[in-house]
């Protein structure tokens, strides 16, 4: 377990330093709010994948939208970039509405990470419960687990997302990868 330990903590260190080269923040500032999301603001990563949102006030526009997926062309570590506008929310109706660049990115070591942005406006922005504040050190564990294993799974962020891991450890008192595929199948 000290090992997945590790390496969430390695995972999240090198995740700042690419959210830190992708330098959104400063392209982005007179745009609206660049929010790092999921595994990464809490501590739960089990592999090389970083969700951003790139928050804005209005409904994301097509010019903000080709002038991202342009500034983000340009990052050298940019190795494949993947469109969709889900701004009716018919094409992904289990995602919000927003506009998305899926992004495959090479550090300097040759490891790629995916990188989930969405553009979206504040009103469709959903954030995670408040009980994901209340993770302690053995739930924390008990998600990494789960995930780790998980994430081969071909149902993975198809029918079971990281939520439904969050919500099985820290609301259901789940604390196995057996009793949370368990879980999952009889909830």
């Amino acid at each position: 377990m000290d090992q997945l330990l590790q390496k969430a903590l390695r995972l999240e260190t090198e995740a700042q330093l690419i959210f830190e080269d992708l330098n959104l923040d400063s392209f982005f500032k007179e745009y609206g709010q660049v929010q790092p999301v999921g595994s990464m603001t809490y501590g739960l990563m089990t592999w090389e994948d970083i969700d951003i949102d790139l928050i804005t006030e209005d409904i994301p526009s097509d010019e903000l939208f080709w002038k991202i997926a342009k500034f983000l062309l340009k990052n050298k570590h940019t190795r494949l970039l993947m469109l969709a506008d889900n701004r009716t929310g018919l094409r992904e109706s289990n995602r919000p509405k927003s506009m998305y660049f899926g992004l495959k990115y090479e550090d300097d070591d040759n490891v790629e990470w995916k990188i989930d942005i969405r553009l979206i406006q504040r009103k469709e922005v959903k954030t995670l419960p408040g009980w994901m504040r209340s993770i302690d050190n053995d739930k924390r564990t008990t998600i990494i687990q789960i995930k780790d294993r998980l994430k081969d799974d071909p149902r993975y962020h198809r029918t079971i997302s990281s939520v439904d891991v969050y919500d099985a450890v820290i609301n259901h008192k789940i604390s196995s990868y057996d009793l949370f595929l368990n879980w999952i199948e009889n909830r």
